[in-house]
């Protein structure tokens, strides 16, 4: 067995196929070392002849017996596979916008799904073309690929549909890769020359320039995008923003402040998006009907809010169940203290309260700890809020035992003799006015006459 196609190199990693006499392997080996990470066993005796191509995660490579394959790339799981026809050979892929081109020697240019395998189209839609043993080659500014097949020719296909849009036929097979530059198409035939098709079309030269390139969640930029031909600004050209997921993000249309010069506004994503640093990639394709399109691009930084920080003290630490403990609380950001934060609090033990929460208006916070009437040694959780901070927390253990101070005892903040009291007071009130009631009744009886005639 021996390796007859092209390595690739992605994320520290090299991925390359081995196959003739036993079932073919693709491997993955560590770029630094070379140590195999994995191998993937085709269960087909074939050989690798094209490379692998690398996108979304994946490792994408055609056999030359009937397959083409998408492999995980960190770990060289299948994904998906495909079935190109008995004995037919897959090219290296073209990989662009979620989708797979490539060609086979039976024939047939195929655009798969990379994330499921499925056909999104195939050209020719029926029957088949020249086996085709180069690469595809894309035009991102035409919508077009080209690929060269034996039978003499170059073909130009929509890169959404297939559709045919032209061909042009060579002195000889044309088995080499195209390569797309300025509007050309370039290729070798084995006519023995070498070809460069495509008229020269202007292009376009776009900028995209941010008012603020590092921004916290919710805050807006203005992006300015200038578009120029070779010679003078551009009016009237369309522009297509992309970024990349799973970030949400808000951009607004585009507004024109003149000639070639456009302003969208850029929201940063909410803080729930943003828990640590993240760069956004804006990119943004200018295109105009005759004109080869332009694309570029900028970057903003966006920050998370700065974390609170929740420092809590107890004071006493351990107390008799019913005490009052005070928490001493101080919310910092890391270096500043922060006035003015909400704070909630809980209990790991149940029957605690928290009242009498107060701001010292230098980041210091009191507050007071009913303890549960039992013994326990219950975590208290302090989670302080404020805007445009990222909400934190502190804890601490309290110890609760021994015998409950009858004269210090509270529920709720209230001392507990005055519950006591107020309830032998309510019951004395209540016993007056049913005493009292039961007299009325009694006095407003009548008489009743002892004999009759």
């Amino acid at each position: 067995d021996y390796v007859e196609g092209s390595l690739s190199v992605s994320n520290g990693r090299v991925f390359f196929g081995v196959g003739a006499f036993n079932p073919a392997l693709i491997i993955a080996l560590n770029e630094t070392t070379g140590a195999q990470l994995w191998s993937y066993g085709t269960g087909i005796r074939t050989t690798v002849t094209s490379a692998p191509a690398e996108a979304y995660g994946n490792v994408y490579v055609g056999l030359d017996g009937n397959r083409f394959l998408a492999l995980n790339q960190a770990t060289g799981s299948l994904v998906w596979s495909f079935n190109t026809g008995g004995g037919t050979n897959a090219t290296t892929p073209a990989i662009y916008n979620g989708i797979v081109y490539f060609g086979t020697s039976a024939g047939i240019v195929y655009a798969l799904n990379s994330t499921t395998g499925t056909t999104i189209w195939r050209y020719p839609a029926a029957g088949t073309i020249g086996p085709v043993t180069s690469s595809p080659a894309l035009s991102l500014g035409s919508n077009t690929l080209y690929v060269g097949s034996n039978d003499r020719y170059l073909y130009a296909l929509s890169m959404t549909t297939g559709t045919l849009r032209w061909r042009y036929l060579a002195g000889g097979q044309v088995s080499s890769s195209p390569a797309v530059a300025d509007g050309r198409v370039f290729f070798g035939s084995k006519d023995r020359k070498v070809y460069a098709l495509g008229a020269t079309v202007p292009r376009l030269f776009d900028t995209i320039t941010s008012s603020s390139t590092v921004l916290e969640p919710g805050q807006n930029a203005t992006l300015t995008i200038t578009v120029r031909n070779s010679t003078a600004p551009q009016a009237g050209t369309n522009l297509t923003f992309t970024t990349p997921p799973p970030i949400s993000w808000m951009l607004s249309q585009p507004v024109p402040t003149g000639i070639g010069i456009y302003q969208v506004n850029f929201t940063a994503p909410p803080p729930s998006q943003i828990t640590s640093t993240v760069i956004i990639t804006v990119q943004v394709t200018a295109s105009l009907t005759g004109y080869l399109s332009a694309t570029n691009q900028t970057s903003i930084t966006v920050n998370p809010f700065p974390l609170l920080t929740v420092a809590v003290s107890p004071k006493p630490s351990s107390i008799t169940p019913g005490g009052e403990i005070t928490l001493m609380i101080k919310v910092t950001n890391g270096t500043d203290t922060v006035p003015g934060a909400s704070l909630n609090f809980s209990s790991s033990v149940p029957g605690g309260s928290f009242y009498s929460i107060s701001d010292s208006g230098n980041g210091n916070y009191t507050a007071i700890f009913g303890t549960p009437l039992q013994s326990s040694s219950p975590v208290v959780t302090v989670r302080a809020y404020k805007s445009e901070f990222t909400p934190g927390q502190g804890q601490t253990t309290v110890v609760v035992n021994g015998v409950p101070n009858l004269t210090t005892l509270k529920v709720s903040g209230i001392p507990i003799f005055l519950l006591v009291a107020g309830g032998v007071i309510l019951f004395l009130l209540i016993l007056a006015v049913l005493v009292r009631k039961k007299k009325s009744d009694y006095h407003h009886i009548a008489p009743q006459s002892s004999f009759s005639y």
